[in-house]
């Protein structure tokens, strides 16, 4: 205590240090890192957050989700089978400024934005119009490929609970916000048979995803802090 008491003495600065760090709010004195385990609109992931001392913190991970469905369209003409194989996989870096304490986040930040999906149509059995029979082949299939153009793309929100500090060593947190991801691109087009014609009107198609220029995200986490 007197060795500490002459230091202080002797360097004017150590109190102003000193001063400052014991008028910071519980919890940001020192740096601190988490991680936790998400899952939201981009899939299942993990996450790695450091808290700087005072309203800053950056974030880094990645999701991703896979998409395999198969749907059937029937009608009194002919039943269709639409098959979507997607592969939705995201690397985030993200900073958070927090004006209010660590309880409320505001994230700015860049995604990598790895979108692959295939479509493929086909008829589940012949067609028959005006007693003419047309079979699977000839009725033939539509296959269309999708992805993005913008695969680094920025990204806004906002965010409740800290992944890397808080007052218990695991707890939850909430994010939502907007990734301007650009539109879908329509790519590789390919139709056989009586469908071929429809691969005419990719243009219409791609005029339509053109609109759609940004992707919500929401996700959950399971924080674990040291």
């Amino acid at each position: 205590m007197i060795i500490r008491r002459i230091l202080l003495a002797k360097r004017p600065w150590a109190t102003t240090v000193a001063f400052l760090l014991a008028s910071l709010p519980p919890g940001s004195a020192a740096a601190q890192t988490g991680f936790a385990l998400r899952a939201g609109s981009l899939g299942a992931g993990v996450e790695v957050a450091h808290q700087f001392r005072g309203p800053l913190a950056i974030r880094a991970g990645g999701s991703y989700f896979p998409l395999n469905r198969e749907i059937t369209f029937e009608n009194e003409t002919i039943d269709l089978d639409v098959s979507v194989e997607a592969r939705f996989a995201s690397a985030q870096l993200f900073a958070d400024f927090m004006p209010f304490g660590h309880w409320f986040r505001l994230t700015g930040g860049l995604m990598y934005n790895g979108v692959n999906a295939r479509a493929s149509l086909e008829a589940l059995e012949d067609y028959t119009i005006k007693s003419r029979t047309f079979t699977k082949a000839q009725v033939g299939t539509l296959a269309v490929d999708l992805s993005h153009d913008r695969t680094i793309a920025p990204y806004a929100g906002v965010g409740i609970g800290n992944v890397a500090s808080g007052s218990r060593r695991i707890g939850l947190t909430l994010d939502a916000g907007i990734l301007f991801s650009g539109p879908v691109q329509v790519r590789n087009v390919r139709g056989t048979g009586m469908i071929e014609p429809m691969t005419e009107a990719t243009a219409t198609v791609q005029e339509a995803l053109n609109e759609i220029r940004i992707y919500p995200v929401i996700s959950i986490g399971l924080a674990i802090r040291s």
